[in-house]
């Protein structure tokens, strides 16, 4: 009964916090937006009187003037988008799926004729889905073929670009495959800055805009959100060198930092880091560092953990550059066992007979492929497997000596039998039965565990304050129709505050708040 009562609590609480972000919050937001730009535009207009920066063009809506906008499948490149079109621009809909786009397409028609209906005829624009991969320089040149062929059969002229198209990863860098870190800095950089250049030889000709969308994670950074930062922080810099870059070519380029915006990435955030984790706790989250808007766990890097051909641990658990050691192992499999160390901290020590079955007194010389010999050692190979599961091969001393596992001493025989050179195990609840790579990768992503538990109530707290993404779209509409815009645009509440703070406060402060809140 009392969870019953709780739920109930829960639910008006709810719906009285988005009541008010949307029906007062948002309002008033919307308000100071519109004044704050047309204040920045006088203060520019005037600083242009004594000698700074002169107007640019203004491209007021006109079916004529086409703006191309990536990302527009959902959240804020969609909302741009319809804005932009029921303003009277022809937009260019960039979408990965062409199926997207036509649903897009299909919406604004029947919504612009149910309005012209109950209103009255009314100038609009258009929407054409173009499919637009931001990571495919192809994609991005026949996209841009497209459109010139359109606009050329019109007699109309693209003024203007707008970046949306984006990743977000809640991932920690430790543990975060260098695959994934590439993926998101592929879509939030290097495929921001290729669509900028592809079509800046026609925004040159038409004097046209580049609005990129960043985040303001650029400049509050938190854990987990490194990536992320990283990528938006980057395109930061980049925007502000490009508008410099630009100034004589009359071509305005503009960055806009929204906040918590009300979009698919923050339900799917919502959605996915309960199970996510959930799939920690009982250790079937498998080889995953944590979760991307896409809903899809990210890959976690074994590169720390694996012991190839050029690194090794010797038996006394140090390790040994292949070039400097004077002894090296390269295994393929070993198989641990873990007990408590019984020293009342709670910590496990491997036993002694999980050691390696390799390490043994008998030595045997083979030759290897470059005519030199080694001592190897033989005997004792347990329960080792080769790397292709067979079983060891048998020494000419009849000891059992596996094919690709080889552990050369050299002159230099070890004076006692080595201990295992494992020095960690997992505590987790499934068995600690795994090879070294996946024993310690398991240990280092269950280490951060406790940050994805105050993740999840961050993102449900944070999904009641958000903004709808016209925010975002309201600057998008000034950067691209003042003589005098912004360089920088901060869209949302949360935005302007963190900025507002970071501006006066030090940032150390700033670090141990966050981290008291999620670490």
């Amino acid at each position: 009964m009392l969870d019953i009562i709780i739920s109930i609590l829960f639910c008006i609480i709810e719906s009285l916090i988005r009541g008010t972000v949307a029906n007062i919050a948002s309002p008033l937001l919307s308000v100071y937006d519109t004044m704050s730009n047309k204040l920045s535009s006088a203060f520019s207009a005037a600083l242009c009187i004594v000698g700074g920066p002169g107007p640019l063009e203004p491209h007021l809506p006109h079916r004529d003037r086409a703006i191309l906008v990536t990302g527009t499948s959902a959240g804020i490149g969609r909302q741009a988008a319809w804005a932009l079109a029921s303003q009277g621009y022809t937009v260019f809909a960039g979408v990965r799926k062409l199926r997207e786009g036509q649903e897009l397409r299909h919406e604004f028609l029947n919504a612009q004729f149910r309005e012209n209906i109950v209103a009255g005829p009314c100038p609009i624009g258009e929407i054409i889905p173009v499919v637009l991969e931001v990571t495919d320089k192809m994609s991005i040149l026949t996209a841009k073929n497209t459109i010139e062929n359109v606009l050329r059969g019109r007699g109309g002229k693209l003024v203007g670009v707008i970046n949306v198209a984006g990743l977000i990863f809640l991932s920690p860098l430790e543990t975060t495959d260098s695959s994934e870190v590439r993926r998101i800095f592929d879509v939030n950089f290097f495929g921001v800055l290729d669509v900028a250049r592809t079509f800046l030889p026609l925004l040159k000709k038409s004097r046209g805009r580049i609005v990129n969308v960043g985040s303001a994670a650029s400049f509050l950074v938190a854990p987990a959100a490194g990536i992320y930062s990283a990528s938006k922080s980057a395109i930061g810099s980049a925007t502000e060198a490009l508008r410099m870059e630009l100034a004589n070519s009359h071509v305005g380029v503009s960055l806009i930092e929204p906040g918590a915006i009300r979009t698919r990435a923050w339900d799917v955030a919502v959605n996915t880091l309960p199970k996510y984790n959930a799939d920690l706790q009982n250790g079937t989250a498998g080889a995953s560092s944590g979760i991307g808007s896409d809903g899809v766990y990210t890959k976690a890097t074994a590169e720390p953990f694996q012991i190839g051909e050029q690194d090794a641990i010797g038996p006394d658990g140090n390790d040994y550059p292949r070039k400097e050691r004077k002894y090296s192992v390269d295994f393929a499999q070993c198989h641990l066992g873990c007990t408590n160390s019984g020293n009342g901290d709670g910590a496990q020590v491997c036993n002694r007979d999980a050691s390696f079955g390799i390490f043994s007194h008998e030595t045997v010389n083979s030759k290897n492929t470059d005519g030199t010999n080694d001592k190897h050692i033989s005997g004792g190979a347990g329960n080792l497997q080769t790397a292709n599961g067979k079983k060891p091969k048998k020494s000419k001393r009849g000891g059992a000596r596996p094919a690709p596992i080889r552990a050369s001493y050299g002159k230099h025989q070890p004076e006692a039998e080595p201990k295992c050179p494992i020095l960690i195990c997992p505590s987790s609840p499934r068995s600690p039965v795994g090879t070294l790579a996946e024993s310690e990768q398991n240990a280092t992503i269950l280490w951060y565990a406790p940050l994805f538990n105050r993740l999840e109530i961050a993102y449900k707290a944070g999904i009641l304050l958000a903004f709808p993404p016209k925010h975002v779209t309201q600057h998008v509409e000034h950067a691209l129709m003042s003589r005098f815009p912004r360089d920088r645009y901060l869209a949302g509440a949360d935005a302007k505050i963190a900025d507002a703070i970071l501006t006066f406060v030090p940032q150390k402060i700033v670090e141990l708040a966050i981290r008291w809140f999620l670490w």
